[in-house]
Formats: structure tokens, C-alpha cells, sequence
């Protein structure tokens, strides 16, 4: 990692020494993460920026998805909550209710109070490449960019798998186009000729000898097949 020139360098996975792809990259660092590696440095007696306490790399039991479950709950990024009765459940008759808070109650059969568990969304560690790629390609960001950042291979790696857009992005995008003359014409008050649009009076001699079809609801007028 340099700070200096704000990059981190991937060359190895947790248990490998080398990475996925066999290949190191060079990735930059968010301005508004900079901060936190800099106190995470500082604080460190280690060559590691987040060591373990006795200042080596972390065991596998180390599960940082158990970290962000925390995390997500004391958000209150919760999907419901789990009452369990804890008395009922060393006597062998285990009780547990569904409820959509986690406010204290009692149970019914031994009227001692419920212990709440959060269940949250189910997400995993994982699941932040997939919001760092979608929330980018909202952004505007271009796709082989974004492509770089998450060290793909292939950028429809990164736009088939990784970009979650939604509804309202693809309603923002089709908004982009240009308004039609010829629809903002039939917004025109009743009676009076679109512009651009010929009085069909004056046009009738000249449509029957190309041999142009009738107008029939908002569609042009087209070439016959006809005789």
C-alpha cells in the first residue's frame, strides 16, 4: 500500500501467493478511505494494516461477514427478529415467535421475557463488489473503468454479473432522448396543421400519383405496395 501516491497493489489472496487471476494490480484509493487506513497504520505494531491482536494475520475463523451481520443490525438493517424463550428451550420445549421489532416480551407459557435476535438482510462481504460496480455504472462511470477497479477479465463480467441496475436507472437512461417533432405536433390545439405536416387537401393529387398510403393514426405516411 502507498499512501503517498494513493494506490494499493493486489498481488496476493489469503491463501495463495499469488491472486485469482495469477496477475498484481494496482488499485487506487478512495480520497474518503484514506483517513481510516492512515489511523488503522498508525495504530498498528505490525507490517499489517489490520493484524489480529497479537499483531499477525488473521485466522479463517476471523469472519468479516460476521462483522458486517453485526454492523447491518445495529443499523437497523433488519428483516425481522427471532423472540426466543430461553428457560423453554433447556427444558426441552423450545419456544420462538416472529415479530417485526425487537421490543422485550413475555412468553406465554412461563411468562419470562423473550431474547430478541436481528435477522438481517442476507449479505455478504462479497455482496460490497457488486454495489461498488453498480453504484459507478450509475455514476456515469464507463464500463471497461469500472472493469479496471474490479479486476475483471472480461467487461461482460462486469456488466452482466456485477451491475444491478434497477428500474429507474433504465427510465433515467431513456429519458435521454431527444423529444420527436412530429409527437409534439399532436400536442398542437385541434384544427390547425402540425408543423412540418402538409394540408392533406393540397397534398391528395400529388399522394395518389406516388402512390403513398393513407395516413392511419400517428404513423407516416408510407409507400404503397399497390397499384
Amino acid at each position: 500500500m502507498d499512501l503517498d501516491h494513493r494506490t494499493i497493489t493486489v498481488r496476493r489472496s489469503y491463501d495463495r501467493e499469488t491472486t485469482k487471476g495469477g496477475h498484481a494490480d494496482a488499485i487506487p484509493i478512495a480520497e474518503a478511505l484514506v483517513p481510516f487506513l492512515e489511523e488503522a497504520l498508525a495504530s498498528s505494531t505490525s507490517e499489517l494494516v489490520f493484524p489480529g491482536r497479537d499483531g499477525r494475520m488473521r485466522s479463517p475463523e476471523a469472519d468479516p461477514q460476521k462483522v458486517l451481520r453485526t454492523a447491518l443490525a445495529r443499523a437497523g438493517l433488519v428483516d425481522y427478529w427471532v423472540h426466543t424463550c430461553r428457560r423453554c428451550k433447556r427444558r426441552g420445549e423450545p419456544h420462538s415467535e416472529r415479530h417485526a421489532d425487537g421490543e422485550l416480551r413475555p412468553c406465554p407459557r412461563c411468562a419470562m421475557k423473550l431474547w430478541p435476535t436481528a435477522k438481517v438482510r442476507p449479505m455478504r462481504f462479497h455482496d460490497l463488489r457488486h454495489s461498488t460496480a453498480t453504484l459507478l455504472l450509475r455514476e456515469r462511470v464507463d464500463a471497461h473503468r469500472v472493469q479496471r477497479l474490479l479486476r475483471h477479465r472480461d467487461v461482460k463480467t462486469t456488466t452482466g454479473t456485477y451491475g444491478h441496475l434497477v428500474v429507474e436507472d433504465l427510465r433515467e437512461a431513456i429519458n435521454l432522448l431527444p423529444p420527436s417533432p412530429f409527437a409534439a405536433s399532436l400536442l398542437q390545439a385541434p384544427g390547425s396543421t402540425p408543423q412540418g405536416v402538409h394540408n392533406s387537401t393540397i397534398d391528395s393529387e400529388e399522394n395518389q400519383g406516388l402512390g403513398l398510403e393513407r395516413e392511419t393514426g400517428v404513423e407516416p405516411a408510407t409507400l404503397s405496395l399497390g397499384s
